[in-house]
């Protein structure tokens, strides 16, 4: 529930980024499918544009992405398209 609070006080504050770190975190899959597919479905609103970075050590979320970036050693690699 608090990952879902997160993005809707995003909303709220009319807000149209926010930074999601390990949103998935002690979810079970399902959950974890609900969260990834809200920021999914606000990241494609045409209408209001809505971006959203979250942190992961989840490879499996990559699908969802639209871009990613590895973080390595402290340096921070190309983004890129998921695989």
């Amino acid at each position: 529930q608090k990952q879902r609070l997160t993005i809707a006080c995003a909303l709220i504050s009319e807000k149209n980024f926010v930074l999601l770190d390990e949103p998935t975190a002690l979810l079970d899959r399902s959950s974890q499918l609900k969260v990834l597919e809200i920021i999914k479905d606000l990241t494609n609103n045409k209408e209001n544009p809505f971006n959203a970075l979250w942190i992961t050590h989840r490879l499996e979320e990559l699908s969802f992405a639209d871009a990613v970036a590895e973080m390595k050693n402290g340096s921070l690699s190309n983004w890129q398209k998921p695989l």
